[in-house]
């Protein structure tokens, strides 16, 4: 008996985490969640003040949310840009957790964005939305 009491107090102390004095993370608050693409733009649209082009890239498809601006070089539909993307919406549903045990699929959650005078774009199933840093208008640079 008292060898199995010594077995459990050693194995209690000898799993306790160590703490490490001096040791620091560096974390970088200006984090670049940003991705290039290499897109095939099959669909652009409109609402409001807003363009939406519809890009596919291998099985992924994306829907670009660019606010709606005079230019002369304008992307093409059935063309390829390659496309600085940025999520306008977090993929990860946290805001009741319980609603994720009780879909069949995540991606069928409405993520939307809101912008000036109330205009509010939503994501489509298996397509989210972003914005695009080399995308204004229709403008690709």
């Amino acid at each position: 008996m008292k060898k199995v009491l010594f077995l459990l107090i050693f194995s209690v102390f000898s799993c306790k985490p160590h703490k490490q004095s001096g040791v620091s993370i560096d974390v970088q608050k200006n984090v670049d969640f940003s991705k290039s693409v290499k897109g095939l733009v099959y669909k652009i649209d409109s609402i409001s003040n807003y363009y939406l082009v519809y890009l596919q890239h291998e099985k992924a498809s994306y829907k670009v949310i660019s606010e709606k601006i005079n230019c002369t070089n304008r992307i093409k539909i059935d063309s390829s840009y390659i496309f600085k993307l940025k999520p306008l919406t977090d993929i990860n549903y946290t805001n009741d957790s319980n609603k994720l045990t009780n879909i069949a699929n995540y991606l069928d959650l409405e993520r939307c964005v809101k912008y000036n005078g109330g205009v509010k774009i939503c994501n489509e199933p298996g397509i989210e939305l972003y914005s695009a840093s080399n995308l204004h208008g229709l403008c690709f640079f």
